[in-house]
């Protein structure tokens, strides 16, 4: 969460922490978790699998813990919808790229590790960022491969993975 966001929340009456997803200032104690588009920026498996036991380190036995990732197949997503009538910003920015991560060229994602150009509004500047898109199957995958949770549910909505968990 950006800065400018906190201040919002705070501003409005309501405590928010802004911390590191790999080591959360918590203690075992929280009913539910709510993990935005966070672990798809984590770029190794050990990365992944250490956000999600963190996550679950922080909740309560019963405790829930819903987590969205974007999804590889982006096809009637909003997304998608939304890129259609852009122009590729992928030629533009090609020289900050490196052999391994490709830079999204705005329409469909060719591979899973990737740079995504993001422009800010009041800025010429682009900035790259890392993305890890899922593969059907790749979330569940994930976190058995963690443990200490029971799968509630895997929804695929507008391009994201949605996960609800339990933990154990």
């Amino acid at each position: 969460m950006s800065q400018m966001l906190c201040n919002i929340v705070h501003e409005k009456g309501r405590m928010v922490v802004r911390a590191d997803a790999l080591s959360l200032p918590f203690r075992e104690v929280a009913d539910a978790v709510l993990s935005i588009a966070v672990l798809h920026h984590m770029a190794t498996l050990e990365r992944r699998q250490k956000m999600i036991s963190e996550i679950l380190r922080v909740l309560k036995p019963g405790g829930r813990a819903c987590i969205t990732v974007w999804s590889m197949d982006q096809s009637n997503s909003q997304y998608a919808k939304m890129r259609d009538n852009k122009d590729s910003v992928a030629e533009e920015v090609k020289t900050q790229s490196c052999e391994r991560l490709k830079v999204h060229d705005g329409k469909e994602f060719v591979q899973q590790d990737l740079l995504v150009p993001w422009r800010i509004e009041e800025s010429d500047k682009t900035f790259m960022r890392y993305y890890h898109v899922f593969a059907e199957g790749e979330m569940e995958e994930l976190l058995r491969s963690v443990g200490g949770c029971s799968i509630e549910s895997i929804e695929k909505e507008q391009g994201n993975y949605i996960a609800v968990i339990k933990k154990n």
